[in-house]
């Protein structure tokens, strides 16, 4: 008799986390059960991953339930992949399921937690509207289809007043919606794990105060309405009933035992992998798996290879003092001119305006967000700041423009990875540090962010928040594939940023700091400070050709400032 085996593939968010230990007790359940051989619990974030888990498995076939909210890109994307890993994957029968948010029964589920909450607080059903949070990405068209389509099917029920859909990472964002004409709000999490997203995140969008302990469901009165925010979807008992009929109502093997199939997981085994070049910090291997993931998409199999730069080796000194245009490039360039890597992923202001010799930006990928944050002890915003408190930041453009705005404030350098800045920060080190908020969003840390600068207040560097895939000049294979990933809006308004800081680039003595949009026109606001914050130049240009609206921001900058240059060098 074939011996089956079931694995709950879940995103997780780290060994210790809720959302982990929350998909093991599911595993457990399961097991108890004796319907399956073997279960067993994977992850993309903890341990085991994908691939470890079914080189375990001594079954001959195997069931993997996503437990999922969406039907999008874990799903689709990173799971095929990470399985395509084991040295099982072509041996076993191999079923996928739909992830557990599109079942059936999830209705139902949403519907009853909702008039649970009606219940407990006494809440008028006519008077109230339900909001479903989705977690949502724009990296992936189905990743929202889900919670919209349960909304749908709650608003047919007419069960209550009004029923919306928000996300957290896509608009419509769940603090839009506070502001409904109903005067109660009942706001379910349509997420798998309980943490930080569900217990403080959601919550707080919504005006309510985290509790301590971060238990749900959490209510309160927020300007002259009734909030509720429930506990998220995975925390429902009815969640192992979902599993179970998928996992036993079983689609259509996607590899067939002794019998190869043509779809996307099996192909991946006969692809060229190209060799990704990336730093290791929790950041850049974020940027090089968001890249590899658009990659696979297109029909690339990529491994990342993790290098130490000059700037992650040398963490006490300035990083103007490194010796290096570039030292958080360089190695991986120096990787790429001999042909250790076939590509590398940058946050594209770390790279030298000019690429060196033999190499070239081959794609810039949209940008993200490219504000500043300031992340503080008692999440106390610039201003509240006492005088002499310490602000960290390697950047001489960030401590510039701190000074213009507080000179009474101290400026000293921060050095490490950005989760590790925020560290610094919370344990008391500094009083407050300046970082980017793309940087905080894409580690899931924007919670953190005591305050978010206007692209006004602080310009920011230019190229901030755009990634740049980087190749050999003369591999037209690799150059072929980046085509479509290339974003041109972006590539036009950071040319001309970067073209506007070329003659400051190796100047300690005085910062520029350029944010650049197109549409139509490129619009580039280009800023000039002193190192000790006073202002040289600031204004706004627009022109169609980048290159030639940084020449003439350039010419009139340098006119403005041409004593203080004048005398600096």
């Amino acid at each position: 008799m074939m011996r089956t085996a079931l694995i709950l593939a879940a995103h997780g968010s780290g060994d210790g986390s809720a959302a982990n230990q929350l998909v093991r007790s599911l595993a457990q359940q399961l097991d108890s059960d004796e319907l399956f051989h073997e279960v067993k619990a994977a992850f993309n974030l903890g341990a085991p991953k994908f691939a470890d888990a079914l080189n375990d498995i001594r079954s001959d076939r195997v069931v993997i339930v996503p437990v999922m909210t969406s039907d999008g890109y874990f799903r689709d994307v990173i799971l095929p992949r990470e399985l395509a890993r084991s040295r099982r994957f072509a041996d076993v029968e191999l079923h996928l399921t739909a992830p557990v948010g599109t079942h059936a029964g999830v209705a139902d589920i949403l519907a009853r937690r909702a008039e649970d909450a009606l219940g407990m607080f006494e809440l008028d059903r006519h008077d109230t509207a339900v909001i479903i949070v989705g977690h949502g990405t724009e990296r992936h068209g189905r990743s929202r289809a889900a919670t919209i389509s349960w909304r749908d099917v709650l608003e047919d029920k007419s069960i209550f007043a009004r029923v919306e859909a928000a996300f957290l990472d896509e608009s419509p964002r769940v603090e839009d919606l506070t502001d409904l004409a109903e005067k109660n709000l009942v706001v379910i999490p349509f997420l798998i794990g309980g943490g930080h997203h569900a217990t403080r995140d959601i919550p707080v969008r919504m005006g309510l105060e985290p509790s301590a302990d971060g238990a749900l469901p959490l209510a309160g009165s927020v300007d002259g309405r009734f909030v509720v925010c429930t506990d998220a979807l995975g925390g429902d008992s009815a969640l192992v009933g979902v599993i179970r009929d998928l996992a036993t109502n079983l689609p259509q093997p996607v590899v067939g035992k002794k019998k190869r199939r043509t779809d996307q997981p099996q192909r991946l085994l006969k692809r060229r992998v190209l060799r990704l070049g990336s730093r290791r910090s929790a950041l850049a291997l974020w940027q090089a798996r968001y890249v590899a993931e658009q990659l696979l998409e297109l029909g690339c199999n990529v491994e990342v290879v993790e290098i130490d730069t000059s700037g992650d080796r040398d963490l006490n000194r300035p990083i103007h003092e490194l010796g290096s245009s570039a030292p958080f490039s360089d190695d991986i360039e120096q990787a790429l001119l001999e042909n250790e890597i076939d590509l590398a992923v940058h946050s594209l202001k770390d790279l030298a305006v000019k690429s060196p010799d033999g190499l070239t930006v081959a794609a810039v990928l949209k940008r993200g967000d490219a504000r500043e944050t300031l992340v503080s002890r008692e999440n106390a915003k610039l201003i509240e700041l006492p005088v002499g408190a310490v602000i960290g930041t390697s950047s001489p453009r960030r401590a510039a423009q701190i000074r213009r705005f507080r000179p009474d404030l101290r400026v000293a350098p921060i050095r490490g990875p950005v989760e590790d800045r925020v560290r610094q920060v919370r344990r008391g080190d500094f009083d407050a540090a300046v970082l980017a908020a793309a940087g905080l969003e894409r580690l899931g840390l924007s919670h953190e962010a005591a305050e978010m600068f206007s692209l006004d207040e602080f310009v920011p560097a230019p190229a901030q928040a755009a990634l740049a895939v980087q190749t050999r000049a003369g591999d037209d294979e690799i150059l072929s594939q980046f085509k479509s990933l290339d974003h041109l809006s972006t590539r036009r308004a950071v040319t001309a940023e970067l073209e506007f800081l070329r003659p400051f680039e190796s100047r300690i003595d005085v910062v520029a700091a350029a944010y650049g949009t197109s549409q139509a026109v490129i619009r580039l606001h280009s800023r000039l400070l002193t190192s000790t914050g006073e202002l040289l130049w600031d204004m706004i240009l627009e022109g169609e050709d980048p290159n030639k609206l940084a020449a003439v921001a350039l010419k009139k900058a340098m006119t403005s400032a041409h004593s203080f240059l004048e005398v600096g060098s």
